[in-house]
């Protein structure tokens, strides 16, 4: 295998290929010599890159920064003309790491010092994973928790645009607070009862990365007097804008029950708290698994009393029985939550 031309040989190429054209040379013809012999002296292999040209244009002895431009603009034809042969010619410009270098010139031929900068080139949009749903398990009222990650493989993630966004056909879309701009996770209690999320980054080079979209499958229930439920009397009915429905059913009678089924694969209940409440039996797909003390010092509305999570979507029974516990035998069924399966859309 023939190894590759050196640089002089390839000047000499060039000063043939331009005398064979009846262009004359002889003015720069030494310049041109005297940048291959530089770049076969420091050993650069490859192609003709612009750090091999700025460096020869300023290993110059002279302090005339104009004698740099004129040893750049030497060898800016030479390279035009490597260009047809190695369209690598000037440098690549795959991502990563590059130095730029500057140098201005006025009217009367006066040129300034080169200037050099290192940017990093970043053409590539950042990427995200499809955020994954779970609900926050403690608290007032029902929050979700988004969590993902992403990549930028050169400039890297300088923040995250996490948005939710309404079901309905062109319905508006609003940011989601978090505590930084790159944390990969966030906590929401937004209109649950009718919301998408969506989700890209944004790297250090200001490009954006591709929406992702999310339907968590999310349900909440804030009015469980409807037929989703099936009952064992005795209950009442009690309206309030404090509640989660804003109505609630509730009993004082030992063995009311409540029964409730979905499909599911996380399930919160939500109640009221207070001096009053007492106890009450839960019973997940017919197995006994907690008894629940709903009293508290002061009387607290919406609180998630109950959440159950299972590894995938399936169907579950809940049941709920009332203890009748002595001097404050209420219990208060709220409304429930529920997440099925999560499902990424096109919009």
């Amino acid at each position: 295998m023939m190894p590759p031309p050196s640089f002089l040989d390839l000047v000499e190429e060039y000063l043939t290929f331009r005398r064979g054209l009846g262009f004359a040379l002889e003015s720069r013809s030494w310049m041109l010599r005297d940048f291959g012999r530089y770049s076969d002296r420091t050993g650069h292999q490859g192609s003709l890159t612009i750090d091999l040209q700025m460096q020869w244009a300023l290993s110059t002895q002279s302090s005339d920064p104009a004698h740099a431009a004129v040893r750049l603009s030497t060898i800016r034809r030479f390279a035009q003309h490597r260009a047809l042969a190695d369209p690598a010619t000037g440098g690549s410009m795959a991502n990563g790491a590059r130095s730029v270098y500057v140098q201005f010139g006025d009217g009367a031929g006066t040129w300034s010092a080169v200037q050099s900068a290192s940017i990093v080139l970043d053409t590539v949009k950042p990427e995200v994973t499809l955020p994954h749903s779970q609900f926050v398990l403690s608290g007032t009222d029902v929050r979700i928790r988004l969590t993902w990650s992403g990549s930028d493989a050169t400039s890297g993630i300088i923040r995250y645009n996490l948005e939710r966004c309404s079901l309905e056909v062109g319905g508006p879309c609003n940011r989601v607070p978090r505590w930084s701009p790159t944390a990969t996770t966030a906590i929401d209690a937004g209109n649950f009862g009718n919301t998408r999320y969506r989700l890209r980054a944004v790297d250090g080079a200001g490009n954006q990365g591709d929406w992702r979209y999310l339907e968590p499958g999310l349900h909440v229930d804030g009015d469980p007097i409807t037929s989703a439920y099936y009952w064992v009397d005795p209950w009442d009915v009690e309206w309030s804008w404090s509640f989660f429905g804003p109505f609630v059913r509730y009993s004082t009678v030992a063995g009311a029950e409540m029964r409730f089924w979905k499909s599911a694969r996380e399930m919160v209940l939500v109640s009221t708290l207070g001096p009053d409440r007492g106890e009450a039996k839960i019973y997940v797909d017919g197995v006994f698994v907690k008894k629940l003390d709903l009293y508290a010092p002061t009387l607290t509305f919406r609180q998630i009393v109950y959440a159950q999570r299972w590894p995938s979507v399936a169907s579950h029974r809940l049941r709920i029985v009332v203890v009748g516990t002595p001097g404050r035998p209420r219990v208060d069924v709220d409304g429930f939550a529920w997440l099925g399966t999560e499902r990424e859309y096109v919009p």
